[in-house]
Order: C-alpha cells, then sequence, then structure tokens
C-alpha cells in the first residue's frame, strides 16, 4: 500500500482576483448553490481523505487551525471561497482535528511584463496567447449555467487541464536575444508549484494517508507532473468522485 493522492482543481469561489483570468462566479452561498455544495462534498468524501490540503499560506498554519477548530465549534462563519465551502467542510464531515493549508507565494515575478513583451515585440505570438487564454476563461464563462458538480468536471477534464498549462509554455517563448522575458514569470510559477509539492509531500506520515488537496485549477497539471514522476504516491483520478 502506498499514500494516495487526489487533486481536486477548483475555480475561486469568491473570485478574488488571484489570477490573470478570473471567473465571474455567482453567490455560492446562496440557497441553491449551498445544495450543490453538500452534494459535491458527499461525493468527494468517499474518497475517504485522512488529510485535506488548502491553498491558503503554509506559513498561517496556526491562524487556519484556530479558524478551523472555531468553525468545528460552531464560532467561525465560513466565507465563499473553496477553502472554507469545500476544504474545511469537508475535513469536519470526516472528522478531522486540523486542515493543512500548503501554499507558498513569495517569488512569482509580473507575468503582465512578459504580456507587454510580447504585445510589442512578438505580435504572433502575443495573439495565440491571448487566444489560449480567451479559450480557457470561456471554460468558466457559463459558470452561472452549471452546477458546481459540472463546473469541476469541466475544469479537471484532462483536455482542459492541458490547455490550461499550454499557456505557461507559450509564456516561456516569449523574450527575445538574452531577455527572457517569459521564464522570468515562468520559473517563478514552478518554483511556487514545486514548493506546494513539497509541503503537500510532507504531510505524508504513513502508508495509509490519503490526502484531498483543494487547488486552484492553474496549479493541477504541474502538481499531477510532480507527484506522478516522483512515483512515491498513487494519485486517484478525481471524475469517478464527482459523478
Amino acid at each position: 500500500m502506498r499514500p494516495t493522492i487526489l487533486l481536486l482543481g477548483s475555480p475561486h469561489l469568491a473570485n478574488r482576483g488571484m489570477d490573470y483570468v478570473n471567473f465571474e462566479v455567482d453567490d455560492f452561498l446562496a440557497p441553491p448553490r449551498q445544495k450543490q455544495i453538500v452534494d459535491c462534498l458527499d461525493r468527494l468524501a468517499r474518497f475517504r481523505p485522512t488529510k485535506v490540503a488548502i491553498e491558503i499560506a503554509a506559513t498561517t498554519d496556526s491562524k487556519i487551525n484556530k479558524e478551523y477548530q472555531r468553525y468545528r465549534a460552531g464560532t467561525f462563519p465560513l466565507t465563499v471561497s473553496e477553502h472554507h465551502q469545500i476544504g474545511f467542510r469537508l475535513a469536519a464531515m470526516r472528522g478531522h482535528h486540523r486542515i493543512h493549508p500548503v501554499d507558498w507565494n513569495e517569488g512569482t515575478a509580473d507575468g503582465q511584463v512578459a504580456i507587454a513583451f510580447a504585445r510589442e515585440h512578438q505580435p504572433d505570438l502575443y495573439a495565440s496567447l491571448m487566444s489560449e487564454i480567451d479559450t480557457f476563461a470561456a471554460t468558466g464563462a457559463a459558470v452561472a449555467e452549471k452546477s458546481l458538480q459540472d463546473l469541476l468536471i469541466d475544469l479537471n477534464d484532462a483536455a482542459t487541464l492541458r490547455r490550461n498549462h499550454r499557456v505557461y509554455l507559450d509564456l516561456a517563448r516569449v523574450g527575445a536575444g538574452t531577455t527572457y522575458a517569459g521564464i522570468e514569470w515562468v520559473k517563478g510559477w514552478y518554483e511556487r508549484n514545486l514548493i506546494i509539492y513539497a509541503n503537500i509531500s510532507r504531510l505524508i506520515t504513513h502508508d495509509g494517508d490519503r490526502i484531498l488537496v483543494v487547488y486552484g485549477v492553474g496549479h493541477i497539471p504541474l502538481l499531477t507532473q510532480f507527484f506522478h514522476d516522483g512515483d512515491r504516491v498513487d494519485l486517484d483520478p478525481v471524475e469517478p468522485y464527482l459523478l
């Protein structure tokens, strides 16, 4: 038996402008959306996670777990964020005594610099990048018309994840001569995800661990690659748990 990881790519339900592409989402605290969240939690609970990891800075572990304990005691109102609506609620459903923030985001350069360079010096590449970004944005354009279940299935589809990740590889092509404007951003993206991978890996304490990771969908291709190539865990596909 080896530890098992389930990577769940999620939109940012609070739409806080965290990414270059942000979906316009409706109110996930409204009763119809809450019913959808409960349905998805029941489905994801079938994974039987022993730990739940969320996209919150690892350095805030003490603060986040105080909030989690208050939530379990009924004294902390959850926000609309996926960290709370999926992470906190699923961990509590499973009777977990703590939640696991694993994020790091201190080294990524400004991606707008690369976009501006491509716009000025590489118009064909710039047009391709904008087309890729528009295609990904279109995936979430009809969020209000989709159930959370359908939205998660669409975002975690293998073809969608490949298209999403291709944007970062196209960004790496931005530059000329010894100017690597795109790589200055992309290397920070890879660094961030390697640190997230390391933080999740540190949660593994025995072979029976089953870790559910709730993260922005853009991170899923690299985290999948790192865990697959590292070959220390089993990766469960997420789709069967959403159907």
